[in-house]
């Protein structure tokens, strides 16, 4: 949950709010031109600005199921009941309304599932595939562009994966465990303000009081390099990790797995996130000129750290979001992604739900490390790094080789949306 993160993941809106005044500034973008001056009583020629052209608008064109990768291969062997817990897993009750249209009707004829989710013993690779194909249509996903000269470009999308952490901790600080994990702090406040201001639909706002002269504002909730460096969060540690760099890129999962001193494992995930933009600091070593674009990997950023400990706390902050954690059950089937249902390894993706709904089904084709990947999956997660159309976080599972495949996916992807008729 590329993540950074759900996990982890999620862009700020700074927000600002007086008594008299309402006023959002979006994280990055440039200072408003000053207003123009009075003309002088001379007229000056201006020559007329160029024409900006307009970026594409993504597309869905209809497709067959015939034109699907290696289709009938997603029911061989064993490899299908993946795909079944996975929808299964967003087939309970409780999340039928979330899911987009069309699907509460299919779920009410999916085999039936509790809470537990557990898939009917009786169900077959055959059913799973009639299932599918008799209430889904495949539309293939464009970047829309038609004045491209290369056609194949058009579909061309983008890639990269996650996996469930795996870290050494302690419920209590010592010597060895000083780097804590957070629980989201009750002094941060989470706003959503679209029935005044429909545009930030979809945004996550965080915040909290700051009273000065008997004037009560909202500004933004504390950055990573203050809640690092002022310990502005004491009382609120859940667990005390034993490596602050693995810390770090646990918020960038959004989930995993804790083994504790006392022989125990603690299951954590996302719980909320500060309301600052994202950076990735593979992008900061980069403009540092500490890595080549070309190098930059989860492996490659992680060497470096080691490498470098004087420097690594500024470069750590320079990614000024940061990410609270809870406490999973242990009963959990996988960590839990943004459709708050467990997500299956190899089964679910994280998009951007501006651009596709959490909950669609999503038939991937990339070129990953020598070899291809075509699998029918559920956009049951998003994360802050992925943003925009045909772009996808791939989850790996847990493991050294789901964190390894995870840390090296860059990869070329195509996409196809199956549609709920």
């Amino acid at each position: 949950m590329s993540k950074a993160p759900n996990a982890s993941r999620i862009s700020s809106h700074i927000l600002l709010v007086s008594l008299t005044s309402l006023v959002f500034i979006v994280t990055g973008c440039a200072t408003p031109v000053p207003r123009p001056s009075a003309p002088a009583t001379t007229a000056i020629p201006v020559a007329t600005p160029p024409l900006v052209k307009a970026a594409p608008v993504p597309k869905f064109e209809s497709a067959s199921f015939n034109e699907l990768p290696s289709w009938n291969a997603q029911f061989d062997g064993e490899q299908w009941k993946s795909l079944a817990q996975a929808i299964t897993a967003q087939c309970i009750p409780r999340l039928i309304t979330r899911l987009p249209e069309g699907w509460r009707a299919l779920c009410s004829q999916w085999p039936k599932v509790d809470e537990s989710l557990k898939l009917n013993p009786q169900f077959a690779a055959s059913e799973l595939k009639k299932w599918i194909e008799n209430n889904f249509k495949p539309f293939r996903w464009s970047k829309g562009d038609t004045e491209t000269t290369n056609p194949a470009e058009n579909y061309a999308g983008f890639m990269t994966g996650y996996y469930e952490a795996s870290l050494r901790g302690s419920r209590t600080k010592s010597d060895v465990f000083q780097t804590p994990l957070y629980r989201a702090p009750p002094d941060m406040l989470r706003l959503d303000l679209e029935s005044v201001y429909p545009e930030t639909k979809g945004q996550r706002m965080r915040g909290r009081l700051l009273a000065n002269n008997g004037v009560t504002r909202i500004v933004p909730y504390f950055s990573r390099a203050e809640i690092t460096a002022k310990n502005l969060l004491a009382n609120q540690e859940l667990v005390w990790i034993d490596d602050p760099v693995d810390a770090f890129f646990l918020e960038i999962q959004g989930s995993g797995r804790v083994s504790l001193n006392d022989g125990s494992v603690m299951r954590v995930g996302y719980a909320d996130q500060n309301g600052h933009r994202y950076v990735a600091i593979g992008r900061t070593l980069v403009d540092q000129g500490q890595l080549k674009r070309e190098e930059v990997s989860m492996q490659s950023i992680r060497a470096w750290l080691k490498a470098n400990p004087q420097q690594a706390t500024s470069v750590l902050n320079s990614n000024p979001s940061y990410v609270f954690f809870r406490e999973l059950n242990k009963a959990e089937l996988g960590p839990q992604g943004s459709l708050d249902t467990s997500i299956t390894a190899e089964r679910s993706i994280a998009i951007d739900p501006k651009f596709m709904p959490l909950g669609s089904m999503v038939m991937v084709s990339a070129s990953h490390q020598g070899k291809t990947i075509d699998r029918l999956t559920l956009a049951q997660d998003t994360g802050g790094a992925i943003r925009g159309p045909l772009r996808a976080d791939y989850f790996w599972g847990f493991g050294a080789n789901a964190e390894d495949q995870a840390g090296l996916m860059k990869a070329r992807t195509l996409f196809w949306v199956l549609v709920p008729n």
